[in-house]
Order: structure tokens, then sequence, then C-alpha cells
């Protein structure tokens, strides 16, 4: 066994131990925490790592005018056009972390995807404006430089932080197993997530795993990886008690300001200690917006247009009401927030900064970091092949039934076909068992097929819009993985099948009817 094949090495033993909050969590086999440990004998130390994945410079993420229509069916039932983002114009300082506030329906997802290009467009769906990096329009050629973080943890249950920083840094960094390991440590070390680092991530309901924070904590790691520029984050603390939330947004702020990272992070309502982690605010309503500018100087805005925040009073509290006024009390709001762009310097006193990119980073840095390759057609295929093997051979549920199953429908049919006689008849029920044969092992192995994508289609979606592997690359992986269980099984069935009806007995005569079906 190389190296590099450690990592996915596994056995059928689980540990379980306390994750020192009352949580009881299953970890992966010994041998593959093992192959994680920190190099003896290498020249990559994490300190250099760490200095590596910092940025020597800030990067703006900017976006003009942007606006999303959607065709509706209107009061009359006739197609009317609905818009959700109306003409919004922003940027995200490098080193600082912005918060997207606002209701459900304001549109902070529709305006997080719209940025990054992954709202549907097309003659129902009509999104217009533009997207820079610094003063570099942001095209699909720049998509590699930014990650995002979906709301919802998409991750494998039976996958432990430490595999999924391993298998994200071969894949699409295209590092060696050394490199890779290194990095794996190092944002293992980052995310205080080592004590952890070896618990499945888990399934609810299914499978024990990581808290949601350490959950939260991997999703990010996962981009992180990448050493992007900007990160991007659905509602990433959701579902997360206060603790926990403050845990993640004391790690964003940390993100922006050591690693001089552009960070930008929708939020539903935060505690008045995670407001605080914030440098600037987004405050949305009905895809309008209300305020957009440092996050200390948002009071002395909303004073000024006749909404204090009152004495002892959390800020965002106050702006998730005022976000909720009724649309004429709204409208006033946005009005306001246009008279201000328009007439900024009105105000001496008022020293809300205006929210443009700045640029920092030559074309020429964005271009080197694009240029990039990631890893070969063979190391994403020996990666994925041994992830999906390490995934069967977790899940001892899914072979012990499908061994029953095997066992059961081929003694079932042997018993109807058992005892046939040499007669014409005979030679008929020979043939009809033969076709019994050939389609319980085809539909086996096409439901098997089918039924090993739903647990990981979220995952492959997310990957692939990464753009980590092609979907020919992973539909290979699974054959590859799947074959040992496609030949066990039906050579099992089909031996039981011929044992107990009365074929020609010998070796020979057995091994080409297997060969055949």
């Amino acid at each position: 066994m190389t190296s590099g094949q450690q990592i996915h090495s596994a056995s059928h033993e689980e540990l379980h131990s306390d994750d020192g909050e009352g949580h009881q969590q299953q970890h992966a086999p010994t041998i593959a925490r093992a192959a994680l440990k920190p190099l003896p004998n290498t020249s990559i130390t994490r300190e250099s790592l760490h200095a590596s994945m910092n940025l020597d410079a800030t990067t703006d993420f900017t976006w003009e005018n942007l606006n999303y229509d959607v065709e509706v069916t209107g009061d009359d039932g006739k197609p009317a056009m609905k818009t959700l983002l109306h003409n919004e114009s922003g940027t995200a300082r490098g080193g600082r972390v912005l918060a997207v506030m606002g209701p459900s329906g304001a549109g902070k997802t529709t305006l997080m995807s719209g940025v990054i290009g992954r709202l549907q467009t097309d003659a129902k769906h009509k999104l217009s404006g533009c997207v820079f990096l610094n003063d570099t329009v942001f095209t699909e050629r720049y998509k590699k430089l930014v990650s995002f973080v979906a709301q919802d943890d998409i991750v494998l249950g039976k996958e432990t932080p430490a595999e999924a920083f391993y298998f994200s840094s071969r894949v699409r960094l295209g590092l060696t197993h050394e490199e890779a390991t290194a990095r794996t440590e190092d944002t293992l070390t980052r995310l205080h997530l080592q004590k952890c680092r070896d618990t499945y991530l888990g399934i609810p309901g299914l499978v024990k795993g990581v808290s949601g924070g350490e959950k939260k904590r991997t999703n990010i790691g996962n981009e992180l990886i990448t050493n992007p520029y900007v990160i991007l984050l659905d509602e990433p603390t959701t579902g997360l008690d206060s603790v926990n939330a403050l845990r993640v947004g004391q790690l964003l702020h940390d993100l922006a300001h050591d690693d001089k990272r552009t960070v930008l992070c929708t939020i539903h309502s935060p505690s008045s200690e995670l407001f605080a982690v914030f440098d600037d605010l987004l405050l949305l309503a009905k895809g309008h917006v209300i305020y957009h500018g440092p996050t200390l100087d948002s009071p002395a805005y909303f004073a000024s247009v006749g909404y204090p925040v009152p004495p002892r009073t959390n800020p965002s509290e106050y702006y998730m009401n005022l976000l909720q006024l009724p649309a004429d009390e709204l409208e006033q709001l946005w009005e306001a927030w246009e008279n201000y762009l328009t007439t900024r310097e009105a105000d001496k006193n008022l020293s809300v900064a205006p929210m443009t990119s700045t640029v920092r980073t030559s074309d020429a840095g964005l271009d080197k970091r694009v240029d990039e390759k990631g890893s070969d057609f063979s190391t994403q295929l020996t990666l994925l092949t041994a992830r999906s093997l390490r995934q069967f051979i977790r899940d001892p549920g899914a072979t012990v039934g499908r061994t029953f199953q095997t066992l059961f429908f081929a003694i079932l049919v042997g018993l109807f076909f058992f005892g046939v006689d040499n007669t014409r008849e005979g030679v008929q029920d020979r043939a009809g068992c033969l076709f019994m044969i050939m389609m319980n092992n085809f539909f086996m192995a096409a439901m098997t097929g089918v039924a090993a994508f739903p647990p990981e289609r979220a995952v492959f979606l997310m990957e692939q819009s990464s753009e980590n592997y092609s979907a020919w690359t992973y539909s290979v992986a699974k054959t590859l993985a799947e074959l040992p269980f496609q030949i066990i099984y039906p050579t099992m069935f089909t031996w039981i099948m011929y044992s107990m009806v009365d074929f020609v007995n010998t070796p020979e005569a057995f091994f080409k009817m297997l060969l055949m079906i």
C-alpha cells in the first residue's frame, strides 16, 4: 500500500467517544486516522503552509446595477415579470466581513447567488448587471477565486473532517500526498477541529457525528482549502446555538483580518455579540438596499433619517424590525438611501464611508491564480473510487441487507426449479431458470446503482458546481467501486441456483454460464 492510498484504508471497527458537549461521536477506523498525522520527515511546516495561505493583498468584490426579474403568473392569470433585485450596487471590501441582513424574502440568497452566477437565467429569468474582482470583470474564468458555502451542510455522513479536507486538497488543487496532508493538518488546526478530526460528520437521525458548529466549520474548511480570495456564505449560523454561532462569526472575522480575505455572508437575526463581529453591513428589504456601509456608522445614518436606535437596544434587532415595516414606510427608507447616495456630501457630520472598489491586486495576480491547474484525471478517478469504496465499507447494514436479499431470492427461485427432470419440459424449465438468473443479476445491478446516487446527489452537485471533476469521472469511479460487489453477489446467486437446479455439474460448465450472464 502506498502512502497516497493510506488515507483511503478502512476497517470495520468503529470507535466512539464523547465530544465534550455530551454528544456521542462515531469515529473513523484507526488506519485512516494514522494516515493524516503530521509528517515527520518533510520540509513542509505548519508555519510555512499557513503563511502560504495568507494573501499578499486584499481583493474587493463589487457588483453594479444588479437586477433579477422572474416571470410569474399575475392576478389576472397572465404572465408578468416580478423583480427580485432592484438595481443593486455594492462592495464587499477586502480584509473585512460584510453581513447582508434582511427578513425572509428580502433577496439575500438571490443577491448571493446572483453575484457568483448561480441564478437560473433564461427567457423567464433575466439577470443583468456587472460584477468585478477589483477592476477585473468577474467571469467564469475567475470563479475558482471565489468560494461559496451553502446554507445547508452538504457532507457525506460517514466521512471525517480530515478525510474531507484531504480529498479537497488532492482533487481541487492537485497537491501531492505530503502537501495535502500538511494542508489538512493546518486547516484542522485553524478551524479548531483537531478533537473531531476523525469523527464522522454524521447524518441526522441515522449516523452520530460531529456537532452542528463543527459540521459548519468543516464546510467552511472545504472551501478554505482552495485558498480563495473571496468567501461567500449563505446564512452560516442558521441552526446553531449562540455559542457556536459566535464561534463561526469569529472565524469569519479572523479569515478577513488575519488572512486578508474578502468575506460576505447573509445573516437573518444575529445576537448583539455576533453583530459586533461584522465590519460592514448591507440591509435588504424586498430586493431594495436600505443601508450599505460600515456597521459602526449605521446608527448615525438611521438617526439622520428619523429612525434612531433606542438606548440599550440591539441594533440588529431594531434593523430587522425596520425591514418589516409596511410597504409605504419601507419605500421611504429606500428613497432615503437613494437620496443619501446622491447627496452624500450634504451632511459633513455623517461618516458613512462610500463602499466603492479600490484596486489593490493587479490583473496579472488574478490571472496567475486562475491559471493554476488542479488534479489530473487519474488522480480524480483514484480518489473518487477510494471514497466510494470507503462509503460502502462503512455501511455494513447495506452489505448485510444485500447479502440476505441475494440468499433469499436464490434459495426461493432454486426451490421453484428444484428437481426438474431431463424431459422436454425439464429443458424448458432450465431455460426459464437461466432467464431468471440473468434478469435477477441485471436488476440487482441496476437497482444498486440507482440506490447509490440519491444519498450523494447533493454532494455531487455541490462539487460539480465547483468544477472539482466531471460527471464522467464520477460515473466511472462509482462503477469501479461497485465492481467487486457486482461480481460477488451475482456469483453467489448463480452458484446457489446452479447447485439446486440439475445443470451440468462440472466447474467448466458453471464458469461458462457465469461468464455468459
